[in-house]
């Protein structure tokens, strides 16, 4: 019995950490679109698209070599 409550226990609390997680990468990540295209960045500041790859993976897949386009959007003075 003890068993069982420490497994329910230890769901929940992996649960509420990835949620928590996925939470935060989302507003971590900035993403907007310009031109009709869905750039990460800052807005007004840099824009940054994948150029290559397969259309099903991350925009940044980790291990991976891709190209990418960066656009700086900060106007100079």
């Amino acid at each position: 019995m003890d068993r069982f409550l420490l497994l329910i226990v230890a769901s929940l609390l992996s649960g509420c950490t990835e949620s928590q997680t996925k939470r935060e990468a989302e507003e971590q990540s900035s993403l907007f679109k310009m031109n009709g295209e869905l750039l990460y960045g800052e807005k007004g500041k840099f824009g940054i698209r994948k150029l290559n790859g397969e259309n099903d993976e991350p925009e940044f897949p980790a291990g991976k070599g891709r190209h990418y386009h960066i656009q700086f959007l900060e106007q100079s003075e």
